[in-house]
């Protein structure tokens, strides 16, 4: 759908692919909590993304990804698992996949909120099939929103990374990448980690069934609604 604003959406196990000529070899990269994601919807297109194991048997990914689909699969390597329930939070853009018998690695996690400007970090998805892309940089701004601080970052994504990871240099999890600008350059944008647990913690007590949802992300809306650090400068594929 085409709005004022245009915007990107990445919604795009093991080796690499790697895009940024700065990549960290001695990084630590928790491989194993990312995954593919794989979403039908009823009208038979099927949307990629990416996912990343939160707690055992769940996962966390963008809800541009799957909010509209009936089947959905999440994959690493060779291996599949079908996904019983998830639960939206379209405003904030994340869904929570339930998927019991699912093996990975949770990873750490490290506060959005403690990052600082020029701190490295990692961005890990699914570059499609069963290749991950990996990139470094650092952050660009920390931007408050909605109670928490949204990461800009040099370090690059691209279409079927939504969902993906954004790590600190200890590979703890900092955020979830999700969108990003037109142009070239540094504007690419992860949702806090903070926003994660706290979808977590309505998941497990159903609290936001009693909260109307929202038809679209907070960064989907029309230009004149959106946050002024990135209104105007991103596009949707």
């Amino acid at each position: 759908m085409r709005i004022a604003v245009f915007l990107l959406i990445l919604g795009l196990s093991s080796p690499f692919t790697v895009r940024a000529e700065y990549v960290s070899a001695g990084a630590f990269m928790p491989t194993s909590s990312v995954f593919r994601v794989r979403a039908q919807n009823p009208n038979g297109v099927v949307n990629i993304g990416s996912a990343v194991l939160v707690q055992p048997g769940k996962l966390v990914t963008n809800c541009h990804v799957t909010r509209e689909a009936r089947h959905i699969m999440v994959i690493r390597g060779s291996a599949g698992w079908n996904v019983e329930s998830q639960f939206r939070d379209i405003e904030h853009d994340l869904c929570i996949l339930a998927v019991p018998d699912v093996v990975g690695e949770v990873p750490g996690f490290a506060k959005a909120s403690e990052l600082k400007v020029g701190e490295t970090v990692h961005a890990l998805g699914n570059a499609g099939r069963r290749q991950l892309a990996f990139s470094d940089g650092e952050v660009i701004a920390l931007h408050s929103y909605d109670g928490a601080r949204i990461i800009q970052t040099s370090a690059s994504f691209a279409l079927g990374e939504s969902g993906g990871g954004l790590f600190d240099e200890q590979g703890r999890l900092v955020g979830i990448i999700t969108f990003k600008a037109r142009a070239s350059g540094v504007f690419h944008f992860a949702l806090p980690v903070e926003w994660v647990h706290a979808v977590l913690a309505m998941a497990e007590s159903k609290v936001a069934k009693a909260i109307p949802e929202a038809d679209r992300a907070f960064w989907e809306r029309p230009s004149e609604a959106q946050p002024i650090f990135y209104a105007g400068r991103i596009i949707r594929i």
